[in-house]
């Protein structure tokens, strides 16, 4: 069985290295995005405790 290599021709290469720098550049989007969300559940995770901890102290000086 021949294979037959194929020559790709100038646009091609040129499309080709469009495409690549356009995926890559996509994955960076994604992984700051991804980077950003983790950053804002920090944050709301941060709100979600200290809104429990004013709950706390507040039931705490309830009189009994």
């Amino acid at each position: 069985m021949l294979s037959v290599i194929r020559l790709l021709s100038i646009d091609e290469l040129l499309l080709q290295m469009v495409i690549t720098t356009c995926l890559m550049k996509c994955v960076d989007a994604q992984v700051a995005l991804i980077e950003e969300m983790e950053n804002l559940l920090d944050v709301a995770e941060t709100l979600v405790v200290e809104k429990e901890l004013r709950v706390t102290r507040s039931l705490l000086e309830l009189p009994i």
